[in-house]
């Protein structure tokens, strides 16, 4: 999650499909070779009875306001300064109302999450000569701050740029029981890290508490955490689970876009893998249809002749 928006990204090595505000895009490699490609996917084109594929942005919920006391007080510093400069020059009592309100600024710098997050952010540049004592650093001040959601996001994503995804996911599920409000996006993004890492367990474990809630009818973001969640039982071997799943999508829209095609895909994989052989042909015909070279297509057809979705699945780190 950034500033320009969020995003998934569904796969394994050498083969990946990201969905995100900015529409989707497939990657594809050879591991080790540097041999490396990208695209982003587009609308199929009109004509021949095709069903027609639209990748509308996947909606943002609205972030929450800046949590209390992570904020530098600059108002107060700069009220502070004001009051001073007029008590030096004609108004002698602005200086009593300059020391009030130094004093609320110095608090404000010393505040216990103000300052881990500035702790974090220090251990950014200490992790590139001393990263065990960053890493250090980083838990000592998540740990101060245990009651704030930002700092813990910090975390998490400080663990993220480090590369040990299963600790950045201890703090996004600390930052996802502390969010204030729909914590939808925060949650894709760290779908996002726990399928890098190959910690799908951690994906159901998160998502459950939520699914009962979603609105995939309503939201493609809801349709990717859903697809998410059915992927993640399909590869831990409950296909069953992900069938179930997979019938709340709105998957019999005649206008599918992304997040939708992605879930007939893994509709077709748990199908397969219970045995609906000709069913699960028949999901990937309507994806055929609407997108012939859909990149995850292929990619099913692949995993149903192994006979296996474990292979979706990227090696544990």
């Amino acid at each position: 999650m950034g500033k320009r928006g969020v995003s998934v990204r569904l796969g394994g090595r050498g083969f990946g499909l990201t969905l995100g505000t900015s529409g989707a895009r497939v990657s594809a490699g050879i591991p080790g070779t540097g041999i490396y490609m990208t695209k982003k996917l587009s609308a199929a084109g009109a004509g021949g009875g095709r069903t027609r594929v639209s990748t509308p942005p996947v909606p943002e919920p609205a972030a929450p306001k800046p949590e209390p006391g992570t904020q530098p007080p600059t108002t107060w510093l700069a009220t502070t300064i004001l009051l001073t400069l007029f008590g030096f020059s004609e108004l002698p009592p602005a200086l009593l109302g300059a020391a009030v309100t130094g004093w609320v600024t110095w608090r404000g710098y010393r505040s216990p999450k103000y300052v881990a997050l500035k702790e974090i952010r220090a251990a950014r540049k200490l992790a590139g000569t001393n990263a065990g004592a960053a890493d250090e650093a980083v838990r000592a001040a998540a740990a101060r701050a245990a009651d704030s959601w930002t700092v813990q996001r910090e975390a998490a994503a400080y663990f993220v740029a480090r590369d040990d995804l299963n600790t950045a996911l201890e703090y996004f599920g600390r930052a996802i029981r502390l969010w204030p409000g729909d914590p939808r996006g925060v949650m894709l993004q760290a779908c996002a890290v726990a399928d890098e890492a190959g910690n799908f367990p951690w994906i159901i474990e998160t998502l459950e508490p939520h699914v009962a809630a979603m609105r995939p009818d309503e939201s493609d973001l809801d349709v990717a955490l859903l697809g998410a969640f059915a992927l993640a039982q399909v590869v831990v071997g409950q296909p069953g689970i992900a069938l179930e799943i997979t019938k709340r999508l709105p998957l019999q829209r005649r206008n599918l876009t992304t997040p939708l095609l992605v879930g007939l895909c893994v509709r077709a994989l748990a199908k397969h893998a219970l045995g609906r052989k000709a069913s699960a042909r028949r999901d990937l015909d309507r994806v055929y249809a609407a997108d012939p070279g859909f990149p995850l297509l292929q990619r099913v057809e692949e995993l149903m002749e192994a006979g296996t979705a474990g292979q979706f699945a990227p090696s544990h780190r």
